[in-house]
This record gives structure tokens, C-alpha cells and sequence, in this order.
């Protein structure tokens, strides 16, 4: 479970795959998923926000020639689910709003992502205070845990 925040300003990811592939290609391509990742965002998503685009069929095949991108724009509290192996990457955020997107990989139990997440691999960032543009998502959240009591 993490989190991905994307500032104002940012620019477009470079392309990649968050996991090298398991066996040789193309017996890789050919079996399913190991693992899943699902995006959510934790704010309404506009299209100058961006977002996580997915070349749609690349866990498939071994070229990418002749596939396209796909960009979902969500509402809050939406998402959306692509193979682990696919190639993405996070467009450039053009507006003037942080754009948090809250992930998780689900896996087959026989995985660990030791790649992305051996110890010390991810640093933690440290957030002071409280952004103005995540207020909502807070008070949702508030909102949220009292309703649940």
C-alpha cells in the first residue's frame, strides 16, 4: 500500500514496468498475471491533473507496436486495475492541484516485489503540515471514520 503524489508542475514519467519479467520472454507474455496493481485517487482527477497512463495489452505481447495508451480521469475514491507487468507511466501534472493516487499490489501469494520494496529501497518523504489542496481528502476521511463508529 503507498501512495504516489504528484505535484503541480511535474513532468511526464519516463515509460517502464514496475517488474523485470519473471521468465524469458515471450513464455513471460504468455502466462497470467502474477500481480495487480490498483490505482485510486484521493481527489477528483481533471485531464491538466494527468494520470497513470497504461499501454494497454504491453503484459501481452513482446512489441509494443501498435498499442495505445490508456488515461483514466477518475472521481475520488474510483480506480482502476492493470497487470503489473504492464509499461506505464505517470503523465505531467498541469494544474495548479496535487494529485495523490493511493496503490496497491495484490499478488499471488507465492510473489514479493523484492525489487521495488527491499528494505531501504523506498524512502519515506516527509509532508509538513497539511497541504491545502488535500483538505478534502482529510475531511472525507474524518467523515468517513465517524459514519463507520
Amino acid at each position: 500500500l503507498g501512495v504516489v503524489i504528484s505535484f503541480p508542475g511535474s513532468r511526464d514519467q519516463r515509460a517502464h514496468r514496475d517488474q523485470e519479467p519473471l521468465f524469458s520472454l515471450p513464455l513471460d507474455t504468455a502466462l497470467p498475471p502474477f500481480a495487480v496493481t490498483l490505482g485510486m485517487p484521493l481527489v477528483d482527477m481533471i485531464p491538466e491533473m494527468g494520470g497513470t497512463s497504461v499501454l494497454v495489452g504491453s503484459s501481452r505481447q513482446v512489441s509494443t507496436e501498435g498499442l495505445s495508451y490508456s488515461t483514466p480521469i477518475l472521481k475520488m475514491g474510483s480506480g482502476y486495475l492493470f497487470d503489473y507487468r504492464s509499461l506505464h507511466f505517470g503523465q505531467a501534472n498541469r494544474s495548479s492541484r496535487v494529485r495523490p493516487l493511493l496503490t496497491a499490489v495484490f499478488s499471488k501469494p507465492w510473489w514479493r516485489d523484492w525489487q521495488n520494496y527491499e528494505k531501504g529501497a523506498q524512502k519515506p518523504i516527509e509532508i509538513t503540515g497539511r497541504p491545502e489542496e488535500l483538505s478534502d481528502v482529510f475531511k472525507q476521511r474524518a467523515r468517513l471514520s465517524m459514519t463507520a463508529r
